[in-house]
């Protein structure tokens, strides 16, 4: 769409391209990028799936992407991480409180050349220049970031928000007033989603940057610039898509957002550091094209849907080397290729479904010394190539439906205190092609 054009709306497989002074009815939405020239109405919304590079003296009121670049042109290219400070990126947030601090300054600056609070006051707070705040801000009046200040967690404010130029927020931004993005001001950070909302106007100086949403109640602009559009309308380059997942130290691993690398369907290899222990909830969801995973043995909890839905995804050291104690809900749920014969001596907790759909597992031998305790409810359901199965003295509970559409179950293995468990009472309905063994505690089996 070149220019001068009014639309209703549009849906693009691809890539859309505006140019001068379109006109957006309603809403516009690209799995690839999109590209916003200047003088133009966006309507309700524009989203893409990829990255929005938006350009001069145009309004919106809803947006999305990965990456929102305002103010910009799409031949320019992304220095998002050249002119930010990347201390900010390895630092925690913190949640020590401060209360009724109006000025954040030098004077609370501690060893580690941060403030490391969230500042909660019922009046006006400012954030003086250079600073680096490590919490959220939380105020009852009005914001105002300084020149070239950071705040690492999220602002809430009841009144108007100021992001003075070269501000950066890492978290997300809601208030009942206005926000002002002053030159190169930004919010968010690659690889996360964060939310920009505000009850009246959202207005950007150029040169801004948001990951994730930005929602303006009362309308949003980009103002005008002098700079000339250079040559022909084109889209912005490419992203490059990390396919492997590395972190510097156990601190930048602990500290990745709770969204994690969820959905990410370009990484293929994942390295988790060593001394880490626990896997978060949804780390790595959905990420369908991950195949090698490196997990060091100090990993003892892998959180609910941790690694769910990745199809192609193979443990790449042994799965019994590991210091695991629990497997959450789901935590490998549709996980095709997964492949393992047994599962570490310390595990003591399976939740329901945490290994349903592992088609590529064709047994599940425990020690005898082993600490399993719990089975949960689905927990390898649909593993159809699954023949042996050898559960320890140590289970007390299987739950229903265990295993499930196991099909190819041939034998299992089981202590006769647990008979009346409702996950082995259903073998002989689910896998009527299993022979069951219940052995005494002393282990003498029998039939």
């Amino acid at each position: 769409m070149k220019e001068n054009i009014r639309i209703r709306a549009v849906y693009s497989k691809k890539r859309l391209l505006f140019g001068n002074k379109i006109r957006l009815l309603r809403w516009a939405d690209a799995e690839h990028a999109v590209a916003v020239y200047d003088e133009c109405d966006l309507g309700e919304r524009v989203s893409s799936g990829e990255q929005l590079v938006i350009g001069f003296d145009n309004v919106f009121h809803s947006l999305y992407a990965p990456v929102i670049r305002l103010g910009q042109r799409p031949e320019e290219p992304d220095r998002f991480m050249e002119e930010c400070d990347p201390r900010i990126f390895r630092m925690p947030v913190m949640n020590s409180h401060e209360y009724n601090r109006h000025y954040i300054d030098d004077d609370m600056v501690t060893e580690s050349g941060t403030v490391p609070y969230t500042i909660i006051s019922d009046g006006d707070i400012k954030v003086i220049e250079d600073i680096i705040l490590q919490g959220d801000i939380h105020s009852d009046g009005a914001v105002r970031i300084m020149e070239n200040a950071s705040v690492l967690g999220n602002i809430f404010a009841e009144n108007d928000i100021l992001l003075e130029k070269n501000a950066t927020v890492l978290g997300n931004i809601f208030t009942q007033g206005n926000i002002i993005f002053e030159e190169g001001a930004s919010v968010g950070q690659p690889g996360k989603i964060t939310s920009v909302v505000a009850r009246g106007t959202i207005t950007f100086y150029g040169g801004n940057y948001v990951y994730g949403y930005v929602v303006s109640e009362g309308g949003g602009k980009i103002l005008k610039s002098d700079r000339e559009v250079l040559g022909e309308y084109c889209f912005p380059s490419e992203p490059v898509h990390e396919e492997k997942i590395t972190f510097r130290d156990l601190s930048e691993y602990e500290n990745v957002s709770f969204q994690g690398f969820r959905g990410d369907i370009y990484v293929k290899e994942a390295v988790i550091p060593e001394g880490a222990s626990v896997i978060p909830k949804s780390q790595f969801f959905g990420c369908r094209s991950l195949e090698k995973l490196h997990l060091p043995e100090s990993v003892s909890v892998i959180g609910d849907y941790a690694f769910a839905d990745c199809h192609v995804l193979k443990v790449w050291e042994s799965i019994e080397k590991l210091s695991l104690k629990s497997v959450g809900t789901s935590a490998f749920e549709n996980c095709y290729a997964l492949e393992f014969v047994s599962l570490p001596d310390s595990l003591t907790v399976i939740e329901g479904a945490a290994f349903a759909g592992c088609v590529s597992v064709n047994k599940l031998i425990f020690s005898d010394t082993a600490l399993l305790k719990k089975i949960g409810d689905h927990a390898f359901r649909g593993c159809r190539n699954l023949k042996e199965v050898y559960l320890p003295d140590s289970v007390e509970y299987v739950g229903i439906s265990a295993f499930r559409d196991c099909v190819s179950l041939e034998q299992i293995s089981v202590s006769e205190k647990i008979k009346d468990q409702p996950g082995i009472t259903e073998l002989e309905k689910n896998c009527p092609n299993a022979r069951i063994r219940f052995r005494e505690v002393n282990s003498v089996e029998k039939e």
